[in-house]
C-alpha cells in the first residue's frame, strides 16, 4: 500500500515542493491536563448580501470548543451547529455561485433560536473571521450575541507581521499547510479553529493566545466630529476612517487607538485640526462591544 504521508514528506524534504494537506478534524488538539478551561465558539454566517440591515442569514455555523485562557491551547471540539435559513426571497445568483447554497437548499428551513441560545449559554468568548461583519448579522438574529465577548481571527492577529500577506481564510490556511472547502459556514468555523490551534509562523506564539490578548485590550474610538472639509486628506493619511452616519455612529471621521495613545491623539486634533478645544466624542472599546453595530 502506498504511504501518501511518507511520499509527501519526501517531496517536502527535497525543497522543490510544498504540500498542502486536506483539513481533517482531530479527535482533540491537546489532551486534558486538568488545567482551567473556558468554552469558546467559532461562528460563521453565509448571507444574502453584505448589508446586515437589509440582507439575511442563510446559513449559521457554530463550533464549540475548550481552550486555556492562560496559554491559548485548544483542547476538545465539544459540539457543532449548522443550520440553513430561508430568507423568504430568492438568493442572489452571485451568492449561490460563491457558496453553493440555492433556494432549494434553504426552502422551508429556519434557524432554531432556542437552540442557538442554549448553545451559547455556557460560552465565555465568540470568535469570527471578520467579526465586524458576522457580529452585526448575529446580533440582528438574536440579542444573546450582544451580551458576550467577541474576538476576530482576521483583525486580532497581525498576519502581515507573521509573513502572511492576505487575511483571507483560505490563504492563511494554505500558508499554514492545509486546504478546505470554503464559503460554507461550518467548514469555515472548523478551518478557523484549526488555524488558531497552531503556532504563528514568525513569532512562534500560539495563534489563539495572540487573539485573546488583543481582544482583551482597551481601545478608544475618537470621532473628529464637524472637522473641516479641508482636513479630510490629513485625517485619512493619519489612519482615520469615514463613517456615513448609519447605525449608532455619528457622521464623521474616526480612529480607534490604544488607551495609552488616546490623550496624544486628542491633543493632536485640538492643535492641528480644530485649532481650539471642542468636546470630541469618545467611546471605550472592549471585547464586549468591539465589532458591534451598537457603537
Amino acid at each position: 500500500m502506498i504511504n501518501l504521508e511518507e511520499m509527501a514528506h519526501k517531496l517536502e524534504e527535497s525543497g522543490k515542493y510544498k504540500i498542502l494537506r486536506a483539513y481533517q478534524q482531530p479527535e482533540c488538539y491537546n489532551p486534558d491536563d486538568g488545567s482551567i478551561k473556558r468554552k469558546g465558539v467559532l461562528i460563521d454566517t453565509e448571507d444574502t448580501g453584505t448589508d446586515f440591515r437589509k440582507d439575511a442569514i442563510i446559513e449559521l455555523g457554530m463550533v464549540k470548543f475548550e481552550y486555556s485562557p492562560h496559554d491559548g491551547r485548544i483542547f476538545r471540539i465539544l459540539e457543532t451547529y449548522d443550520e440553513y435559513s430561508d430568507p423568504g426571497y430568492p438568493i442572489p445568483e452571485i451568492i449561490t455561485r460563491l457558496t453553493g447554497i440555492t433556494d432549494a437548499t434553504v426552502k422551508g428551513k429556519k434557524i432554531d433560536l432556542t437552540h442557538v441560545k442554549a448553545f451559547l449559554k455556557d460560552v465565555n468568548f465568540v470568535i469570527a473571521h471578520n467579526a465586524g461583519f458576522d457580529r452585526k448579522f448575529c446580533e440582528k438574529l438574536h440579542p444573546v450575541f450582544m451580551d458576550i465577548s467577541w474576538g476576530c481571527s482576521m483583525s486580532d492577529i497581525d498576519w502581515s507581521s507573521e509573513g502572511i500577506e492576505s487575511r483571507k481564510l483560505d490563504y492563511i490556511a494554505s500558508k499554514l499547510g492545509f486546504f478546505f472547502t470554503g464559503h460554507r459556514a461550518i467548514n469555515d468555523c472548523l478551518a478557523t479553529l484549526h488555524i488558531l490551534s497552531m503556532q504563528l509562523p514568525k513569532s512562534q506564539t500560539p495563534a489563539l493566545l495572540t487573539l485573546l490578548e488583543n481582544a482583551r485590550r482597551l481601545t478608544y474610538r475618537i470621532y473628529a466630529l464637524n472637522s473641516p472639509y479641508s482636513a479630510k486628506d490629513i485625517l485619512k493619511a493619519r489612519g482615520y476612517l469615514w463613517n456615513d452616519g448609519n447605525g449608532n455612529q455619528p457622521k464623521a471621521w474616526y480612529v480607534e487607538v490604544p488607551q495609552e495613545r488616546k490623550d496624544t491623539e486628542i491633543r493632536y486634533l485640538y492643535k492641528e485640526i480644530y485649532k481650539n478645544e471642542p468636546c470630541l466624542p469618545q467611546i471605550q472599546i472592549n471585547a464586549q462591544n468591539r465589532y458591534s453595530d451598537r457603537i
